[in-house]
């Protein structure tokens, strides 16, 4: 027969298995709070969007944010460049 392991026996793979657990649930619990702070920032900057608090949900979503607004344009110039151009067809 051969030796029987379990993690009792093999300490690194426990303390492996524990990191593991607790990276996963440290994720859980920071994509839960990016999800409430995106969400109250929402809410804010519908009702007034020059609460005290608004800045530092600002700094804490920022980093997120970039990733998405590196692929979608910013409405303002998409609006302008599409005004001109209307104002152009317009003249002909």
């Amino acid at each position: 027969m051969g030796a029987r392991r379990d993690l009792a026996s093999a300490p690194g793979i426990a303390t492996g298995l524990l990191f593991g657990l607790a990276a996963i649930g440290l994720l859980q619990a920071s994509l839960y709070m990016l999800i409430g702070v995106v969400l109250i920032q929402v809410l804010l900057s519908w009702f007034n969007p020059h609460v005290p608090i608004a800045p530092v949900l600002d700094a804490l979503t920022r980093p997120f944010y970039a990733i998405f607004r590196r692929f979608i344009p910013r409405s303002a110039t998409w609006i302008s460049r599409r005004s001109s151009c209307w104002s152009w067809r317009k003249s002909r």
